[in-house]
């Protein structure tokens, strides 16, 4: 079992220069990890755009996914500006490979 981080844009349509390709490739990358070894656990940050998009692959193709999401208060906004960051540096530490 292999653990693969994969996070990256919110924009990922037609909006954005290079988007749609982008998303393409996600759905690839997480189709062939599947493929190449069913018990890959997806890792991710939870955002709208590439972490969704890895993250519904991956359940579609019937992979684990772990889902970090950043600190939020009652609120629902996050507790500080830093919050991204500490997200970012548990999904890291949580992976052996990271896209």
């Amino acid at each position: 079992m292999v653990r693969v981080g994969i996070v990256g844009p919110r924009e990922t349509g037609l909006e954005v220069p290079g988007g749609e390709w982008l998303k393409r490739k996600c759905v690839r990358v997480v189709e062939h990890l599947a493929e190449y070894d069913p018990e890959t656990v997806i890792v991710s940050g939870g955002a709208t755009g590439i972490d969704s998009i890895a993250e519904e692959t991956a359940k579609r193709c019937g992979l684990e996914t772990k889902i970090f999401l950043p600190e939020t208060g009652p609120d629902g906004k996050w507790i500080n500006k830093s919050a991204g960051v500490a997200r970012n540096s548990k999904i890291v530490a949580d992976v052996d490979r990271m896209f």
